[in-house]
């Protein structure tokens, strides 16, 4: 009779190993494997600096999200970031920024706590957008889909950044050549 062969579960990452496979997979665009490298990474060492990295990734998946038309599915991975950040202030207000992006400006007001910074936040953007009807910010579609599963990538920016403006050249002006022709 054949003996049946033992499968061996593979090997853990080490720490270095977890690191280069997130960064290469935020480079790439792949922000759902980022996360759930990053949580492996803090489980196995439970640093700030993981920490911190784990709260970056949960960050750019909900910026790829909001940027796909997705603003909901934003807000709940936003909200593991609330939770995950505790009462780090730093981190609550780039949550609270990415929230008011989606369209909860009253969750982003009740996480900064204080009108004046939510005033402050909304008076930057807001009057660069005054005379404007609707259509604050361009997505753009990547054409190079991300490695791996093939998923859609875009951009979004907001109107106005890197506008080109149309500046008309200022006529030449032959002062030399007129008073020749005299």
């Amino acid at each position: 009779m054949a003996r049946k062969k033992v499968k061996h579960a593979p090997a853990p990452l080490t720490p270095a190993q977890l690191r280069d496979r997130i960064d290469r997979a935020q480079r790439e665009g792949r922000f759902q494997q980022a996360i759930e490298l990053s949580k492996q990474l803090h489980a196995q060492e439970p640093t700030p600096a993981n920490h911190d990295l784990l709260l970056n990734v949960y960050l750019g998946r909900a910026q790829q999200l909001r940027s796909q038309g997705q603003p909901r599915d934003a807000r709940i991975v936003l909200e593991n970031v609330v939770t995950l950040a505790g009462n780090e202030p730093a981190w609550r207000e780039k949550a609270a920024l990415e929230l008011a992006a989606c369209g909860e400006v009253r969750r982003a007001l009740q996480l900064l706590g204080d009108k004046q910074a939510v005033r402050i936040l909304f008076s930057d953007i807001a009057p660069r957008f005054a005379d404007r009807a609707g259509g604050y910010t361009r997505i753009l579609k990547l054409a190079k889909p991300r490695l791996g599963d093939a998923g859609p990538r875009a951009i979004i920016e907001f109107v106005g950044i890197r506008d080109r403006a149309v500046q008309k050249a200022p006529a030449p002006k032959f002062e030399a050549a007129a008073s020749d022709a005299e």
